[in-house]
């Protein structure tokens, strides 16, 4: 015989089931067999009158359904990183296995996505499903020799892209 140790939440889910009863008389504890132990401790060490399935008192038996759940759980518990075993539990009704919120991943939305694409320059599809082009590097429209910057004279066209690049490749926050 052995005995499991048991989760609250497993422990609770087993003494919510229908009544526990025992299936011979001969399995019920009786109190001259407890007084007449040592003590108390090697009444619970000798195991005699324990559950194999589910380590409660024989007389406590549960279903064998439910024994068997908490037998195939307690085998399918992994120790992660930290120590902890990792518990499954159900739900009631619905029986699917409940797991905790994921946390906040804002880098996966749609608008984060569009803007960080938008701000570096990229082709990305608007919020109204507009597709929008990649930024390009202008070309001068002007008259080099009127333009009163006398950009043309200052950066050539290689320095004039590579600057393109520097801008484009800047956060909203560092532009």
């Amino acid at each position: 015989m052995k005995i499991i140790d048991f989760d609250i939440a497993e422990y609770c889910d087993v003494i919510n089931q229908e009544a526990h009863t025992p299936s011979t008389s001969t399995e019920l504890a009786t109190t001259s067999e407890i007084e007449s132990s040592d003590s108390s401790m090697d009444f619970y060490k000798s195991k005699a009158l324990l559950c194999e399935l589910c380590g409660f008192f024989k007389g406590y038996q549960c279903k064998p359904e439910v024994c068997s759940n908490v037998v195939l759980s307690e085998k399918n518990l992994a120790v992660n990183e930290h120590g902890y075993a990792a518990q499954k539990f159900l739900h009631k009704t619905t029986k699917k296995q409940l797991t905790r919120k994921r946390n906040c991943n804002k880098s996966e939305w749609k608008s984060i996505k569009r803007r960080t694409l938008r701000q570096s320059g990229q082709a990305y599809v608007s919020a109204s499903c507009i597709s929008r082009l990649a930024k390009k590097v202008k070309i001068c429209k002007r008259d080099h020799t009127t333009c009163r910057y006398e950009c043309f004279s200052k950066f050539s066209d290689e320095e004039r892209h590579e600057i393109y690049e520097e801008h484009w490749s800047l956060t909203e926050d560092q532009k």
